[in-house]
This record gives structure tokens, sequence and C-alpha cells, in this order.
């Protein structure tokens, strides 16, 4: 069964259900919960995603990238997802008043057959994890890394980095205001 997910208008407002299927098949904008979990060394843990991932398998994403179901908020998505994605069970450790909000955006993904209409929320995290902390799910992710700035936009150059890239910026201004 598709999930549900809420049909948004330009300005990022409600206007109904639809499943994902539907969303993506239909180019309809829908949003989507991103988080940069950022440690002391001021580095973005970075997730390799697997090859068995639909779009962009064995590309470098944010820490996390989740949709936002239907009737949930992107701050329970992003506490839902970190769980899921790489195993840190963080509703023991952090509260949703530590994600920091950064900024909300719009971006295209652009495939051969269709457009996917994206609402990003993007959300920061503060956090030093021990690696022992990561249990990853294999159809999601199949490595981590924690990277500089300059790892990014290596990344990014050699097109080895997911293309949603627009919360790069706001990631490494609020790393350099700390």
């Amino acid at each position: 069964m598709s999930e549900m997910l809420e049909k948004l208008s330009d300005y990022g407002i409600t206007e109904g259900i639809v499943s994902r299927d539907e969303a993506h098949s239909k180019g309809l904008l829908h949003r989507i919960s991103l988080v940069a979990i950022i440690n002391s060394d001021n580095r973005i843990l970075l997730q390799h995603r697997s090859a068995a991932k639909k779009l962009y398998p064995g590309t470098w994403d944010i820490s996390i990238a989740a949709h936002v179901l239907a009737g949930e908020d992107s701050v329970a998505t992003a506490m839902r997802e970190t769980n899921e994605e790489i195993g840190v069970q963080i509703e023991r450790k952090v509260q949703a008043k530590d994600f920091r909000f950064l900024t909300s955006f719009r971006e295209d993904l652009h495939l051969p057959d269709r457009t996917e209409k994206h609402w990003y929320d993007l959300f920061a995290l503060i956090r030093d994890i021990d690696a022992k902390d990561f249990r990853f799910n294999d159809s999601e992710v199949d490595e981590i890394m924690w990277a500089s700035y300059t790892d990014i936009q290596k990344l990014k150059e050699r097109g080895g980095l997911f293309p949603r890239t627009n919360w790069i910026d706001p990631v490494f201004k609020l790393i350099n205001k700390l």
C-alpha cells in the first residue's frame, strides 16, 4: 500500500491527501523533511543510498530525507526516519526541540519520465553520534560518512551527490555561526 501524503499548493498549503505514487506520477507538490546531522567537528553526516533505491542509487545524500506522511509534521518525520534509515534511536536521546529549523524551499527533481515536485523543510541536529549507534536499513542506506564542505562540493562536482542540493548553503551558513 502506498504512503499517503499531503498535496500542497505552490505556497506550501495543504490542499488534500494523495498517495505517494499519485504525487510522483502526476507531479504533485508534496512535503519532504530533511535533516543535516552536524557533529562537533562541523562535519555533516552523509548517507550513501543503497543500490536498492529507485532514484539515484549509489549516490551520497543529506543525513535524513523523508516524505512527510499525511497528518504528520516535519519534525515527527525527521525523528521517525532517523531511526528507520540509519538506525539511531534518537527519541531517547533528543527531543523535537533539538531539531533546529533552518528554512523551507521548493526544488523539483527532473527525471526522464516525470518531474517530482518537492517542498522541503530543512532542519539541523547538532549531535555527536558514535559509529556503534548506527544500524543501517540495507534497502535505504549502505554506508555513512562525516563530510566537510569541501568533501560535499567534490561529490557534487563528480556527480556523486544526490541532485537535491539546495540544503548545502543554509547548513554551512549555520555551521559558520556556531
